[in-house]
């Protein structure tokens, strides 16, 4: 068990944004990320695009020609790459999108970890009843307001899709 309630805390406010982050690409990982459901709900990744587009399906290692190469750094195209080996279906665009959100994720808490060891004095931030009630807040109203987003977004998405243009 955890003894520190800074880190505790830091740590669940990283797993509720990651899980709301992957309810939020629900829709697209249902759809397989059919067009144009990627843009009327708003769940577009480059993840699951360039999976097919740049030929990380077949295998095909992405800086062998100017027309299939990746626009990112080469460590981020060695990674790429290399969770698309880990994929045998070609049409597997879910569970490369998956493991990939799975690897981000772990190290989303990786660094929360990192952080949370070079600031050493944060379990006295959260001692103070007042800052720690402040913080909560912030944290709270912030969880709000991405809450928010998410519902707007699921309705400007639905009002969409019942009128056809």
């Amino acid at each position: 068990m955890l003894k520190s309630k800074s880190l505790q805390i830091a740590l669940l406010v990283t797993l509720i944004a990651s899980l709301l982050s992957f309810a939020k690409f629900n829709n697209c990982r249902s759809t397989n990320w059919a067009s144009p459901d990627v843009y009327i709900h708003m769940c577009y990744s480059d993840i699951s695009a360039l999976y097919g587009a740049r030929q990380i399906n077949t295998d095909k290692w992405p800086y062998t020609s100017a027309d299939n190469s990746l626009e990112y750094p080469v460590l981020t195209g060695v990674v790429t790459y290399l969770t698309g080996l880990l994929i045998d279906d070609p049409n597997g665009y879910r569970a490369y999108f998956d493991l990939n959100a799975f690897l981000i994720v772990l190290l989303l808490f990786v660094s929360v970890f990192i952080l949370w060891r070079l600031l050493p004095n944060t379990h006295r931030y959260f001692q103070s009843r007042q800052q720690s009630l402040v913080h909560s807040l912030l944290i709270g109203i912030s969880g709000l307001f991405y809450l928010l987003f998410l519902l707007s977004t699921s309705l400007k998405a639905n009002l969409i899709s019942q009128h056809s243009f």
